[in-house]
């Protein structure tokens, strides 16, 4: 049979093995290992968590980082996870799958051991000195342990007994801490599905310890929610003692009322960022004190007791009352006069002046002069 003409990369080992081309991928198996077993499964497509099929990507950056190793944990050719298109499209492309514990062999910790064990094998040989072969050595060198380790500390169970994840509020509350920590290592970790599927186990300490650190902030919201009550509850003490004045009627402008509420908060020790809410101030006044009222003034908004208002609009009505009196009077006066004929002939009579003024007139000069009382 003829040789086949291949073309040979110098920077590559030039092994007649390494030089065959990278053999075909059997998709309907499980990838890496390409071994059809009963264990269970793992498909980012089937994930629930979003966005869909994110596992391809971290395992497709842990694949490179392994590919630039001397060693692999298991014998996997990279080169025929790619059909062309780069590792995570081909995954994606054939909805690829495998099993937990072929996946374990390519996680951070493994990467890191292998690491440090072939620089540790290169610092010996470019000092002469030969690597004494010993179990420990190969243990990193050629990592199988799939001994579980805690999702949060990546440390094995020990002393203290590793817990899986079982329920869904389990990874709805670690994700909710790791977006507001912005722990992105964390982040990374949940990208490869929820906790439940991928089958995450942890301390009950470390988890303790991630819920601890959000803690402070919620003591934060806290105090400040503190702070904004005890300003509210002096702003309705201050305007109950006004109510209580019998000698004056308060009358209240909502804006003097926000900044009333924001000056006191501002003396507490809260941060005030933005303008106090007036709208949202008023409701809480008119919840709290069943009596108060608002009422619309063009753009002002006024805010006084029920038991006020009535005086106001009889002090109101009053004034109204004796404008209408003067008027109804001016026009007695007004009808009067322009009822009356005068001719005048040309010469003045005796008692001219005195008729010429009429007697609503001079009835209500002499009311003015005299007052009301009937004994002048």
């Amino acid at each position: 049979m003829a040789k086949r003409h291949i073309l040979i990369d110098p920077a590559q080992p030039s092994t007649s093995k390494q030089s065959r081309p990278p053999p075909r991928t059997n998709w309907e198996l499980y990838i890496l290992c390409q071994a059809e077993t009963d264990e269970p499964l793992q498909c980012p497509l089937r994930s629930t968590m979003k966005p869909s099929g994110s596992g391809y990507a971290s395992l497709t950056e842990d694949l490179l980082q392994f590919k630039g190793l001397r060693h692999m944990p298991m014998e996997l050719n990279v080169n025929r996870l790619d059909d062309g298109d780069g590792v995570e499209a081909t995954l994606r492309t054939h909805s690829a799958q495998w099993h937990k514990k072929c996946r374990l062999k390519f996680n951070k910790k493994m990467f890191d051991q292998q690491s440090r064990a072939e620089s540790a094998s290169g610092q010996q040989s470019s000092t002469g000195t030969s690597p004494v072969h010993t179990r420990s050595v190969a243990s990193h060198r050629l990592p199988q342990s799939t001994e579980p380790i805690c999702f949060f500390c990546n440390k094995p169970a020990g002393t203290a007994d590793l817990h899986e994840a079982a329920t869904k509020e389990i990874d709805k509350n670690v994700r909710r801490c790791a977006t507001e920590l912005g722990d992105t290592e964390l982040l990374a970790k949940l990208s490869a599905g929820d906790m439940i599927a991928i089958e995450a186990k942890y301390h009950r300490n470390c988890l303790r310890a991630l819920y601890n650190k959000i803690r402070p902030a919620a003591l934060k919201d806290e105090d400040a929610d503190r702070l904004h009550g005890i300003a509210f509850a002096e702003l309705v003490v201050f305007m109950e003692d006004m109510h209580a004045d019998e000698d004056n009627a308060p009358v209240f402008k909502l804006s003097d009322v926000a900044n009333l509420y924001k000056t006191r908060l501002e003396q507490l020790g809260a941060t005030v960022t933005n303008k106090i809410h007036t709208t949202r101030l008023k409701d809480r006044l008119l919840s709290v004190l069943p009596d108060l009222r608002a009422h619309s003034q063009g753009r002002d908004t006024l805010l006084l007791f029920e038991k006020d208002i009535g005086p106001a609009l009889k002090k109101a009505c009053d004034h109204d009352s004796d404008a209408m009196h003067l008027v109804r009077a001016a026009q007695v006066v007004h009808r009067e006069m322009f009822q009356t004929r005068f001719t005048f002939d040309g010469t003045f009579h005796a008692d001219c002046q005195k008729y010429s003024v009429t007697p609503s007139l001079l009835a209500l000069v002499n009311m003015i002069l005299d007052g009301t009382n009937s004994k002048h």
